[in-house]
């Protein structure tokens, strides 16, 4: 099989799309799952949820800037180099497995409550929407802003109580006990 150079000008065009390069030359892997993980922090990016936009929006412009230069590096690959790549998913070239296994119990929990309370906001969103468009306005001024917020409160009490355990956590493993209080020596 011969290698043949793909066009410059849709090279260009296709690299403000995180992926379109990629499988432009034939790597669909490649291209798919750096196209998926940009998909996914844009779906962040749109959860009214403060901590998680403020992430997918990191990982947004992460995604982005790499996908960018990554297919500027790959159109300029020799053919010979080019044609002996093999078409993997993208999070393999940091050397993750290329079916991602989670194997720790404690953190497959901590991602399936972030996965559930991301949905949950998600769906708390579109009730808040249809329920506006059947309650009078008087009714919907006064309990709008409580509602509104139910999901960011939730999260907020949820990293609190989280926050609290770990510094006990850390307490407990340093052996300090909330009650007592050490006494310099010599300051009777």
């Amino acid at each position: 099989m011969e290698y043949k150079k793909r066009n410059g000008f849709f090279v260009f065009c296709f690299s403000f799309i995180p992926g379109a390069v990629e499988m432009y030359m034939g790597f669909m892997k490649n291209g798919v799952s750096l196209f998926t993980l940009f998909v996914l922090a844009s779906i962040g990016l749109m959860l009214d949820v403060p901590f998680i936009s403020l992430f997918a929006a990191g990982s947004i412009a992460i995604i982005w800037i790499y996908a960018f230069f990554h297919a500027w590096n790959m159109y300029r690959l020799n053919g010979d180099v080019l044609m002996g790549m093999e078409d993997r998913y993208i999070w393999t070239e940091f050397g993750l497995p290329g079916k991602v296994k989670i194997q720790d119990e404690k953190f497959r929990r901590v991602l399936a409550i972030v996965f559930i309370f991301g949905g949950a906001s998600v769906l708390w969103e579109n009730v808040y929407v249809c329920v506006r468009e059947f309650v009078s306005s008087e009714i919907w001024n006064s309990f709008a802003p409580i509602l509104r917020n139910v999901p960011q409160t939730i999260i907020s009490i949820i990293f609190i109580y989280f926050g609290i355990r770990l510094i006990k956590g850390k307490k407990k493993e340093l052996g300090i006990d909330d009650n007592s209080v050490d006494v310099p020596e010599g300051s009777n």
